[in-house]
């Protein structure tokens, strides 16, 4: 199982003697399924040696937490805060920065503040991968999702290139579970890469955790006969039940719905009202050239 971490990510910078957040943002990544986490990023922040924050993280739940980060800093910080279901929950962080030389967070304060109500965004809590029959069914559940948008499943087979597989719009419940399915049905062999990437309406969006699933089989689609003088059939059929509609396409270009009937793993398709001719068979596993006689 994987999830997403929520993770505020906090640029901080130096004001005088004072570290003060820059800009901060709430953000998706990593693993999960319940864990928070933020990031301190002090890239333009000098005199660490002399500078210390104290970080105290507050959910509307009730549940608090506060860390002192002394002198030395080191960059990034980051820090896991909870590993609890916060769905629809929202969250306040109010930060204390000092210039002490006594390594701890007392005396010398300099600032203080607090990045207050920031929505905690979708909540994941199954991310699951099954292959069967050289398909890889996607299925994931979510908790809670706020101003949220849609979703895409992305596959990859080196961990670095991904491409869009589907994209399915979100079902927007706040507090109340919604389970997803996406059946890829044109995996390659081998070892293949999923994540899920979450887009909230403001366009915005964040990565699931990467799973992995084997592909071991890949049934292929087959057709006959072909030439055909009116009926051809489709043998391992049961992929074409999930897949989608098929079309017959004429030699004008022409794209015309076409019935099937599936009995068992075989699937029949009547052609008898066609002229003859050359005509291509569209599935969405693959497409075939049929000669009407």
């Amino acid at each position: 199982m994987a999830g997403l971490l929520a993770c505020l990510t906090i640029n901080f910078i130096l004001a005088g003697d004072c570290i003060v957040p820059g800009s901060y943002t709430l953000v998706e990544s990593g693993a999960g399924p319940y864990s928070y986490l933020y990031t301190i990023d002090l890239d333009t922040l000098s005199g660490n040696d002399t500078k210390a924050i104290q970080i105290t993280f507050t959910l509307s739940g009730g549940s608090t937490t506060t860390v002192c980060y002394p002198p030395p800093l080191s960059n990034p910080i980051t820090h896991n805060f909870f590993n609890e279901s916060v769905s629809g929950q929202t969250g306040n962080l109010s930060y204390i920065s000092y210039t002490a030389n006594n390594g701890s967070c007392q005396g010398g304060t300099c600032s203080s503040g607090s990045l207050d109500n920031f929505l905690l965004p979708i909540r994941l809590v199954d991310f699951n991968l099954q292959e069967q029959d050289g398909a890889v069914m996607v299925n994931w559940i979510t908790t809670s999702e706020i101003n949220h948008d849609y979703y895409e499943v992305e596959r990859s087979i080196n961990l670095i290139d991904f491409e869009t597989v589907e994209v399915l719009t979100s079902v927007g419940l706040a507090n109340a579970e919604s389970r997803y399915e996406v059946i890829d049905l044109t995996a390659p062999m081998g070892h293949v890469y999923y994540r899920l990437k979450s887009v909230d309406l403001d366009g915005t969006f964040q990565y699931s955790a990467v799973g992995s699933v084997v592909v071991t089989q890949k049934t292929e689609l087959e057709l006959f006969p072909n030439p055909t003088r009116g009926y051809v059939y489709l043998r391992n059929a049961a992929l074409l039940e999930i897949a989608g509609p098929i079309y017959l396409i004429d030699g004008g270009g022409q794209r015309i719905l076409v019935d099937m009937e599936i009995n068992g793993d075989r699937a029949t398709i009547d052609l008898n009202r066609f002229e003859p001719g050359l005509y291509i068979l569209q599935t969405p596993l693959r497409s075939f050239r049929i000669v009407r006689l």
